[in-house]
């Protein structure tokens, strides 16, 4: 099985900021949901139990609508067929507030 993990900070007036409650979703090469989870208040996200193959997180574009943000892009990730299990943990996503002009739309598949 492999882990997954990162962080999700906020680009604000005081500079990068860890953002708690923010959704993240993990799809498979074929585009289905395969995880979807919150980050803890410090910001970061793990998820244990992913089988081997290709896959993509990102930050919730539902969640993004609502609160008026835009993310960096998806982050492509590979878990790897390994006796000990694989490990990807550098994952992270920047948020920011979206412009008023343009709609909060995030780059998610």
């Amino acid at each position: 099985v492999g882990e997954a993990s990162g962080k999700v900070s906020l680009n604000g007036n005081k500079g990068l900021n860890a953002l708690g409650r923010i959704i993240v979703n993990i799809y498979n090469r074929d585009s289905i949901l395969v995880v979807r989870m919150l980050t803890e208040s410090d910001g970061i996200f793990d998820f244990i139990g992913l089988a081997p193959g290709e896959y993509m997180a990102s930050v919730d574009a539902v969640q993004l609508t609502k609160l008026q943000m835009t993310s960096s892009p998806a982050l492509s990730f590979k878990i790897s067929q390994n006796v000990d299990g694989d490990i990807v943990n550098n994952l992270e996503f920047i948020l920011q507030s979206a412009p008023k002009n343009i709609s909060p739309v995030p780059v998610n598949k």
